[in-house]
C-alpha cells in the first residue's frame, strides 16, 4: 500500500447539527427526512453511511450522484445535507465554512483539521472508512521483481518532499509489505462485502 486517507462525516452549515450523535439523534427524530449524497451506489462515500446506518440503526434518504465532485457540490449547495467525503476534498472547505466536519473515519485524528474528532471519539465505536492507493502485479511476476517494487514505492513513499505532499491532504504514507498489504486487503474485502449484504446495497 503507498498510501491512504480517511472519509470525514460532513454536513452542510444548515443542517442543526454539531456533532455524530447529534446528526444521529436529528436522524432518529425525523425518518428518512435527513438526505446524504455520495459518489454513486456501491462507492466507497455510499458504503461509509451504510456502515454508519447499520450502527446506529439510523433511516437516511439515498441521493447518489455521479462521482465525488458533482456529491460534493451537492453538499456545499444544500442539495444534500450530509455526506461522507474524503479528507482532500474536505478540509479547505471545512475551513471555509461551506462544510461541518462531524467525524473523522480513522484511527487517529487528521492533521488537516485537528478539531474534528474521529467516529471513535464520536461515539460511534470501529468506524474505519478509508480510501486507499497500492500497486498490484500479475500472480506470476518473479518474486525478485515483487521485491524490487517494494522496496522503491516503500522509499519514495517515505522521502521528505513525497511524504509532505501526501500529509498536506490529509493522506497518511504507508510503504507496507506485500503480506500486510495482502491482509488488508483481504480484510477490506470480507469487512465491505459484508455491509453491503446486511444493508441490503445494489448496484445501479
Amino acid at each position: 500500500m503507498a498510501s491512504s486517507y480517511p472519509f470525514v462525516l460532513v454536513a452542510h452549515p444548515s443542517l442543526p447539527v454539531q456533532s455524530v450523535k447529534s446528526l444521529v439523534a436529528l436522524a432518529k427524530a425525523r425518518p428518512d427526512q435527513v438526505i446524504y449524497a455520495s459518489a454513486g451506489s456501491g462507492t466507497m462515500s455510499h458504503m461509509a453511511m451504510e456502515l454508519l446506518r447499520l450502527n446506529t440503526a439510523i433511516k437516511l434518504t439515498h441521493v447518489p450522484y455521479k462521482g465525488a465532485a458533482p456529491a460534493s457540490v451537492s453538499l456545499m449547495s444544500g442539495e444534500s445535507q450530509c455526506a461522507f467525503i474524503v479528507m482532500p476534498v474536505v478540509g479547505p472547505q471545512v475551513k471555509a465554512g461551506k462544510m461541518r466536519g462531524l467525524g473523522v473515519a480513522a484511527p487517529e485524528r487528521s492533521s488537516v483539521a485537528p478539531e474534528i474528532p474521529t467516529m471513535q471519539e464520536a461515539g460511534i465505536k470501529g468506524h474505519i472508512a478509508l480510501q486507499w492507493n497500492g500497486f498490484f502485479a500479475p500472480a506470476r511476476t518473479p518474486q525478485p521483481v515483487l521485491d524490487r517494487l517494494h522496496r522503491e514505492v516503500a522509499k519514495t513513499v517515505h522521502l521528505p518532499d513525497v511524504r509532505q505532499r501526501f500529509e498536506a491532504e490529509g493522506a497518511t504514507p504507508a510503504g507496507t509489505s506485500p503480506a500486510e498489504f495482502t491482509a488488508f486487503f483481504r480484510s477490506e474485502a470480507e469487512k465491505w462485502a459484508d455491509v453491503a449484504r446486511r444493508s441490503g446495497t445494489k448496484l445501479d
